[in-house]
């Protein structure tokens, strides 16, 4: 699969962004821009941490000869576990605070209200036009309100094409942080030990 294709741009923008970047190590932000600033990009993600482990696996606890019948059938929902998702930022030579986010789901307000304008915009102006944000698709990082603050603020934003966990290194944190939780000699018994731990 060629940069273009996992990207999901056109074969072309990479082919005339290549040349520059060998040359000098970065790329310009936008056509007519004088010089080659250096792009400082800040990469925001969200896991769910929960007490209680869950392998999104449906167990099945059955007796010889009773295959697949309806009754032997437990499913649990992975989302009613006491539990914290938490939200990170990296970037090149470091790295944001975890961020917490209690008391119910993450929603395109609270994303704006409690990551963008604390966080990210004021990051954002610190850099300059160099700056460059990455989220993911979902859906509260869509919402339109999300959308109008970021141009509002002038923040470019990098496009990240749809379904794609294997491009994004939070995926590895976000596992490397559960399993050194998990080998804890006490494991958190309370969303208080569980933000602790994280």
């Amino acid at each position: 699969m060629s940069v273009a294709d996992a990207v999901g741009v056109a074969r072309s923008v990479v082919a005339r962004l290549w040349n520059p970047f060998q040359e000098t190590g970065n790329v310009r932000r936008r056509p007519g821009q004088v010089g080659h600033a250096p792009l400082h990009q800040l990469m925001t993600d969200e896991s769910r941490f929960s007490l209680e482990c869950d392998t999104r696996r449906v167990l099945v606890w059955r007796d010889r000869g009773t295959r697949n019948k309806p009754t032997f059938v437990r499913e649990r929902s992975q989302y009613r576990r006491a539990g914290w998702m938490v939200l990170g930022g990296i970037c090149i030579g470091g790295r944001t605070d975890l961020h917490i986010i209690r008391n119910g789901t993450l929603t395109g307000r609270r994303y704006a209200d409690e990551i963008l304008r604390p966080h990210v915009i004021p990051y954002a102006g610190a850099i300059g036009d160099s700056f460059v944000f990455q989220d993911d698709n979902a859906r509260p990082h869509r919402a339109r309100l999300v959308e109008n603050m970021l141009e509002a603020e002038t923040i470019q934003r990098m496009e990240w094409p749809a379904c794609s966990p294997d491009l994004n290194p939070w995926e590895h944190v976000w596992d490397m942080l559960g399993r050194r939780i998990a080998a804890r000699p006490r494991p958190p018994a309370t969303v208080r030990d569980m933000e602790i731990a994280l």
